[in-house]
């Protein structure tokens, strides 16, 4: 007999948000207008007890059970659960939680009488997030990244006033709706040859050779990695993502950079690593070419901006490139690596966008040259937006160099491991990443030139509300930390990583 209590025991920190976000909708109807404000908060307590439940119950409930049985008991159907899974779903609780904190320091937030709505749908994303991270069966994954997607659509054109937030939706809509169909059809695609949606059984059947590598095999693993690109934003499937960051509010700019892409990346590493290993598939050559032609198109495209979310948007595609290299070495340092590079870029972007967020308070603008003498108007806010540009830049002692140094060298262990030449996909991949990471100091330090070496084009001082002092300031502490000191989150990463099953 099915013990459902089990099933909800492990879904506890799903069920937790999803409560919260359910008695945040009820509250909105009740509460006058005057204490709404107060939902944010409300918000915010919870997805701090989801983290903790996660972080403590759960982790502890599959240390308990993997000493006693050697396997986890009781867990639902379609989901996959381990300390890897686990580190990724608190990255997408902590960016949600620090997404709320930044819209709640926003100027829209004040006029925002929908902002209980707001809250309801950015914590039901967090919701199809977490289960997204945890899928083993392709269908799963599909209806995950369906209701993410949906509630994408709408939180990027929440801003019905804004034009261009409207554009933005629509065109993350249609390139959106394009690509699932694409994936859907690789699925029936895999289905019909190894009749299994499941990811663990697929990379058994493939693994042992009971599959053949045929090329109609290849053409579903593509149609697949349309789907999975589009959440990524990988080139060619990038397009809607400039827009959707410039159009929306920041604080949800920061949060389509971050969080999709961090549980898209928990579903690639399972994917990419146990389902349909490349190397198998012969497919390493193709997705290095893609990650190398994403980190080379989004750095050339970042170079040229002039508003800073757009900017931050192309810098979003090219670390994804980054994060990619990663996922091709196929190893335990690549999968921890990816990890480590997810953390990093966590606090380093939405740190960013809380800078971003303090400034267009006041200029009411995010045009580059709106930040020309940042540093008369608000010093400490300059220097701590030069340590996240930095951290963004990979340069050290941030936690972006460590993130950086992880999936570099993940790609040239695989190349040693592999006896390869010069002509190895491994090396390339690294040698690519580096040319392009010195490509993307220049335009992080073009945004530094403008706060310290040019006249400001306003006296005024620029104020910080204390929340955001706080958001930002504690993201700029544990950058610093964790670049001194990376084996606070490395060692997690790493025995994480050490328990996947990569082929």
């Amino acid at each position: 007999m099915t013990n459902y209590l089990v099933y909800l025991a492990w879904l506890s920190p799903e069920l937790v948000v999803t409560f919260t976000a359910l008695g945040i909708m009820v509250a909105d109807l009740i509460l006058p207008s005057s204490m709404r404000r107060q939902l944010g908060y409300a918000a915010i307590w919870g997805l701090l007890i989801a983290f903790f439940v996660d972080r403590g119950y759960i982790t502890r409930l599959m240390a308990e059970q993997l000493a006693e049985h050697g396997e986890l008991i009781g867990v639902p159907p379609l989901l996959y659960l381990s300390s890897y899974t686990s580190i990724l779903k608190l990255c997408v609780i902590a960016s949600t939680l620090l997404t709320i904190l930044l819209y709640l320091q926003q100027r829209e937030a004040e006029a925002n009488s929908n902002l209980g709505e707001f809250l309801t749908l950015i914590l039901l994303s967090c919701v199809g997030m977490m289960f997204m991270v945890c899928s083993d069966d392709l269908i799963m994954v599909f209806l995950a990244m369906e209701f993410i997607g949906i509630v994408s659509y709408i939180l990027v054109g929440y801003t019905r006033t804004d034009i261009r937030a409207g554009e933005a939706a629509i065109k993350f809509f249609l390139i959106g709706a394009f690509s699932s169909a694409i994936m859907v059809y690789g699925m029936s695609f895999v289905y019909g040859l190894t009749g299994s949606t499941s990811i663990t059984a697929i990379g058994k059947l493939i693994s042992s050779g009971a599959v053949a590598n045929s090329m109609l095999l290849k053409m579903g693993v593509l149609f697949i990695l349309v789907g999975l690109g589009f959440k990524l934003a990988l080139v060619p499937f990038h397009s809607w993502l400039p827009d959707a960051m410039q159009g929306a509010t920041s604080a949800i700019s920061g949060f389509i950079s971050v969080a999709p892409k961090a549980a898209g990346l928990a579903v690639v590493v399972r994917v990419f690593g146990e389902a349909f290993p490349l190397a198998k598939l012969d497919m390493v050559g193709l997705l290095s070419f893609l990650a190398i032609i994403t980190m080379t198109f989004g750095n050339l495209m970042a170079l040229h901006q002039t508003d800073l979310k757009r900017l931050l948007g192309y810098s979003s595609i090219a670390h994804i490139g980054y994060i990619l290299v990663g996922v091709i070495a196929a190893n335990k340092l690549g999968a921890s690596g990816v990890a480590i590079y997810v953390i990093a870029y966590l606090l380093m972007n939405l740190g960013a966008f809380g800078c971003v967020i303090a400034v267009a308070n006041k200029t009411g603008s995010t045009d580059i040259e709106d930040y020309a003498g940042l540093s008369q108007r608000n010093l400490p806010m300059a220097m701590i937006f030069v340590l996240f540009l930095l951290s963004l830049g990979g340069l050290p002692p941030t936690v972006g160099f460590i993130g950086k140094w992880y999936v570099f060298a993940a790609a040239i262990q695989t190349m040693q491991a592999t006896s390869g030449t010069l002509s190895s996909p491994y090396l390339w991949l690294a040698i690519f990443g580096l040319l392009n990471s010195v490509v993307a100091i220049y335009y992080y330090l073009r945004v530094v030139y403008q706060m310290f070496f040019r006249e400001p084009r306003e006296d005024t001082g620029i104020e910080c509300s204390p929340l955001l002092w706080l958001g930002t300031g504690f993201a700029a502490v544990l950058i610093l930390v964790l670049g001194i000191a990376p084996q606070i989150f490395v060692g997690a990463a790493e025995i994480a990583a050490s328990k996947l099953t990569i082929y």
